[in-house]
């Protein structure tokens, strides 16, 4: 049915699944090829709306299937992605609502009295799958640039019309949407007893790979392997000594942020198996990694 062009909701369910079985199965190629038939069978669907066959469905329905998708090519095949700036595409699957939440005060792992700003009230909320789902596409793109690197594109990451730096204004337009509800001071994941959090895992789950995600892409994304040999060796040309040292600091800060919050999820017994975010750490160990041959004491210590 996919050969012919059959673009019903259980045809791209039954592929999405098939091609997770193969990936867990340690067959990459076959996945590699079933996840590209579920991607354009869904863009054929999405260009063909008036055609489709499942106009009974519900849109929540649809807009899981398709997002898993999407998840899938970002995960495995973002070089290859044509599901991520495809018009007309659902809305963001429905979340969870937020679990009662404990009021933050002094003490508290999350107490931080004074980032809350007056304006925060007016950011329109899509839910915790919307934001998880917004970095995890973003964290493709990233994924995607650094293999073209590791391939010889040329890249001047410090001008404006860079892909780095195309990159990085879209991180600052996600982090600008992302509603402050689900950020650590007001969703305080270390205060919370392991019960709750396992009792309300459909939202903690999500929360923790937004979180994850959120400060791996703009480590690696400022990884110092790529800025100070692959880039130099692609471009031949030196990096200016500022923007060097931001996108140091920005690696630093952001891959110990990541190993915080895994700090976090051990010390709550809260249980992570997501390859995704195995993906985030395991770019953030590298840069710690690096960092412990520096000169200045206090980058080795930290």
């Amino acid at each position: 049915m996919a050969s012919d062009g059959v673009t019903k909701l259980e045809v791209l369910q039954a592929l999405c699944l098939l091609a997770l079985c193969e990936r867990l199965a340690g067959k990459p190629a076959r996945a590699w090829m079933t996840n590209g038939i579920a991607a354009r069978l869904e863009a054929f669907r999405l260009s063909n709306l008036k055609a489709s066959s499942d106009s009974q469905r519900t849109e929540d329905a649809i807009s899981r299937c398709h997002w898993s998708i999407v998840l899938l090519e970002c995960a495995f095949s973002p070089q290859s992605s044509i599901l991520v700036e495809v018009s007309h595409a659902p809305s963001y699957p429905k979340s969870v609502p937020q679990p009662p939440q404990l009021q933050p005060s002094r003490g508290m792992n999350s107490y931080c009295p004074d980032l809350t700003d007056a304006y925060e009230g007016n950011i329109h909320d899509a839910g915790i799958t919307a934001c998880a789902l917004g970095y995890v596409v973003l964290w493709g793109g990233i994924i995607s640039y650094l293999r073209d690197i590791r391939h010889g594109a040329m890249e001047y990451p410090w001008l404006t019309t860079s892909r780095h730096n195309q990159l990085t204004v879209k991180l600052y337009e996600l982090e600008n949407k992302t509603s402050p509800r689900h950020l650590i001071r007001n969703a305080p994941f270390p205060d919370q007893p392991p019960s709750e959090l396992n009792e309300c895992r459909e939202y903690w789950a999500p929360w923790v790979l937004m979180q994850i995600t959120m400060h791996a892409t703009q480590a690696t994304l400022n990884h110092p392997f790529v800025q100070l040999v692959a880039l130099r060796r692609a471009g031949r040309k030196f990096q200016p000594r500022s923007f060097l040292q931001k996108t140091v600091d920005q690696a630093l800060f952001h891959s110990e942020w990541v190993s915080r919050l895994v700090r976090m999820c051990e010390d709550r017994t809260f249980e992570v198996n997501d390859p995704l975010i195995g993906q985030g750490v395991a770019a953030c160990a590298s840069i710690l990694w690096i960092f412990q041959f520096a000169r200045d004491r206090y980058c080795v210590q930290s």
